[in-house]
């Protein structure tokens, strides 16, 4: 499964040369590492942004890119490299059930380790946010493309129409998974892959969730307009009683 490219974005994209072709393994991914120096997908270490947002093979790098990256197609690995994860989609169950509060939302039918891949979020890639009650299905990619009139801003992952299981992941103030950005393609930074990763251990049966708002209270107009009320049940729930907070802002 892969997001579907809106034609708006085809002809935004057409528009961009690739600017990410450089990065490609010139060895087995098997023997690399930061003290080999060779140039290699899989050791995150040692891949730096510069100050257009390129990423480029370093061997010291100054900043942390937090962004990973898989093989590609020109790279020297093989297909069975196992930095080709989010490209080779989803390998274990999920299950969508109906919660009595929440809606629909998803579990896991199988132990997951730290940071295993859970899945993709997918949708319908398009230039801009969504409007109305589809917004709740957005999901920003992060690194801008140049528009027409010089501004860069990112594209979005539509979920509302055309979607995969992600899309009823919950939210929890606690989460149990993150998403990542994952560049699987070499066109450019603008153009990744929303990868759900476990925040820790999971349980067979534990249900998936994570933070919709990081860093944000309830007071930001995102949470207001997303839902009237928070079922994580966490000691560390930032949005209680967010019904009754919501009257008092009107």
């Amino acid at each position: 499964q892969k997001s579907m490219l809106s034609d708006e974005v085809k002809e935004l994209i057409s528009q961009h040369k690739p600017s990410l072709e450089h990065l490609k393994c010139t060895h087995d991914c098997k023997t690399c590492s930061i003290a080999t120096g060779r140039h290699c997908c899989h050791v995150h270490g040692s891949i730096e942004l510069d100050e257009d947002d390129i990423p480029h093979f370093v061997k010291k790098p100054m900043t942390a890119v937090c962004t990973r990256f898989e093989c590609g197609k020109d790279c020297e690995c093989s297909s069975k490299c196992k930095n080709r994860i989010v490209q080779n989609g989803r390998q274990h169950p999920l299950l969508v059930f109906r919660d009595r509060k929440k809606g629909w939302t998803l579990r896991v039918l199988t132990e997951f380790d730290k940071d295993q891949y859970l899945g993709e979020y997918i949708g319908k890639i398009t230039t801009g946010p969504s409007k109305g009650r589809a917004q709740n299905y957005d999901y920003d990619l992060h690194y801008g493309i140049e528009r027409g009139n010089g501004v860069k801003r990112p594209l979005n992952i539509s979920a509302f129409s055309m979607g995969n299981e992600t899309r009823f992941m919950s939210h929890s103030c606690s989460p149990n998974i993150y998403n990542e950005s994952t560049i699987v393609e070499r066109q450019g930074m603008y153009l990744n892959r929303g990868a759900f990763r476990a925040l820790r251990k999971l349980t067979r049966g534990e249900e998936l969730a994570f933070d919709y708002f990081p860093g944000k209270k309830s007071e930001d107009i995102d949470v207001t307009k997303m839902f009237d009320e928070c079922w994580c049940d966490t000691a560390v729930c930032r949005f209680k009683n967010l019904t009754q907070k919501k009257r008092k802002l009107q």
